[in-house]
């Protein structure tokens, strides 16, 4: 898998490779926390999450688009903000797989 291929130098599968796959990846696994947790319970849990991203693919995102994605309680809102974020720079990011 990914481990393997990032030891060895190898392309690592399945990575997204610009701003708006890393976009897509971050809805879906949003998405999919809230489905699994519920939309309150998952809107909580998945702010940690959110906040990891952001300092990892978007550092340099404004402190007031950060503060408004880590609060806001709607997720259409939520969704919005982090494709506005991923959409400003479409060049491809800081992008490793996680070991």
């Amino acid at each position: 898998g990914g481990i393997a291929a990032a030891a060895t130098g190898e392309a690592t599968p399945n990575m997204p490779r610009d701003s708006t796959a890393v976009a897509d990846y971050i809805v879906a696994h949003y998405e999919d926390m809230l489905a699994l947790y519920g939309a309150e319970s998952g809107l909580r849990q998945a702010r940690k999450h959110l906040g990891w991203y952001l300092d990892r693919h978007a550092g340099g995102v404004a402190d007031d688009s950060r503060k408004a994605i880590l609060t806001a309680f709607q997720p259409a809102r939520v969704i919005a903000l982090l494709r506005d974020v991923f959409s400003r720079d479409p060049q491809p990011l800081n992008l490793r797989s996680a070991a």
